[in-house]
């Protein structure tokens, strides 16, 4: 399975978790979001994944133009950041588990070391100079480019 088809499969996922109420109910905090509301919890979530680091109201404005099938309610950025205070960070930990343990489930190969995925990390900045002998022995950095219409939005309730 390619990597392509692993993302559709993790944000899938994704989806099936924040859309099951069930599932949901132990990430919020007690006593909130259980009467009817403008925001509902699901709504929220949306909001946190969609916005940018615009400002609150152009990521709102955004979300209404760009998920209309959302029916994102009108309300204030108050409103907006006292819900968001009710979610259990433990929603994002259980979220991210879930997106690595399918990623790592659906990966056709990877290479082990001894049964260890091995990292070599290193934390040093050196710059070096732009030339063709540098360029020839480390190899020419370059900017990737994301394929945005690999994540459909159209999947939102």
């Amino acid at each position: 399975m390619n990597r392509t088809n692993i993302c559709k499969n993790i944000v899938q996922s994704i989806k099936d978790y924040i859309t099951d109420q069930v599932k949901l109910e132990p990430h919020r905090v007690e006593k909130h979001f259980v009467r009817r509301r403008k925001l509902s919890l699901l709504q929220v979530i949306i909001y946190l994944f969609f916005s940018s680091k615009a400002s609150m109201f152009q990521n709102l404005s955004q979300i209404r133009e760009e998920l209309g099938t959302l029916s994102f309610p009108d309300v204030s950025k108050q409103a907006l950041s006292k819900a968001r205070q009710f979610i259990n960070p433990s929603l994002f930990k259980e979220l991210y588990y879930l997106s690595v343990d399918l990623f790592y489930s659906q990966i056709p190969s990877r290479k082990l070391w001894q049964g260890y995925h091995l990292f070599a990390v290193d934390g040093s900045r050196i710059e070096l100079p732009n030339s063709k002998s540098t360029f020839d022995f480390f190899g020419e950095m370059s900017t990737i480019l994301i394929q945005t219409d690999v994540i459909p939005w159209d999947w939102l309730p």
